[in-house]
C-alpha cells in the first residue's frame, strides 16, 4: 500500500509528529545530485553545519567528529542548500558569522 493511499487517524496535537515518521529520506548520493555537488562536499557541509545548526547534529557519530550512516531527512535539505549558497557567495569567516547569528539559541 502506498503512503498516499493511507489514512492516518491521529489526534490533532500529534499530527506533525506522526507525519515526520513518513518523511522521505535521502542518501548522500541523492543529496549530491540535487545540490549539484559531490558526495564528499555533502559530508563537509554536514560536518560544518552541525557546528551551528542543531538539527544537523543527528548525522554525526557519537564521537562528534565523523558522520554516521543515517539517511538524511528531506526536511533538512534546506540547511544544506543554505550552506551551499552562503559558501558560494561569502568568505568562510562571513559564513560562520551568518550561521552563528541565525542559529544561536
Amino acid at each position: 500500500m502506498l503512503i498516499e493511499e493511507m489514512t492516518l487517524y491521529v489526534p490533532a496535537d500529534n499530527t506533525q509528529d506522526i507525519l515526520k515518521l513518513y518523511e522521505p529520506e535521502l542518501k548522500r548520493k541523492d543529496l549530491a545530485a540535487q545540490l549539484g555537488v559531490t558526495e564528499r562536499t555533502i559530508s563537509r557541509y554536514i560536518e560544518f553545519g552541525s557546528n551551528f545548526i542543531p538539527d544537523l547534529r543527528e548525522y554525526l557519530a557519537e564521537d562528534g567528529c565523523s558522520l554516521n550512516r543515517k539517511a538524511f531527512r528531506s526536511s533538512h535539505l534546506h540547511y544544506l542548500e543554505e550552506i551551499r549558497d552562503l559558501k558560494r557567495r561569502y568568505s568562510a569567516s562571513r559564513v560562520i558569522e551568518i550561521l552563528t547569528r541565525k542559529y544561536a539559541r
